[in-house]
């Protein structure tokens, strides 16, 4: 997920998105005004592939948020 908006509206978009029922905030690809981010839960990913699964996770982050700082 991705959004642009000011430092200051993110920090509430963060609490929202820390107090949702099956969803986990764990940090972003950010600037102070894009923010590219995961909410899948670790937990929810198979044991065995959880490392990779994580170093693909932050490419992707990358990428989404280099696309998001293009526009």
């Amino acid at each position: 997920m991705g959004v642009k908006c000011e430092e200051s509206d993110f920090e509430k978009v963060k609490v929202q998105l820390k107090g949702m029922e099956r969803y986990a905030y764990s940090g972003s690809v950010s600037s102070h005004e894009c923010y590219a981010f995961n909410l899948v839960p670790y937990p929810a990913f198979p044991a065995q592939s959880s490392q990779r699964i994580s170093r693909r996770l932050t490419v992707r982050q990358q990428m989404l948020f280099d696309r998001i700082i293009r526009k």
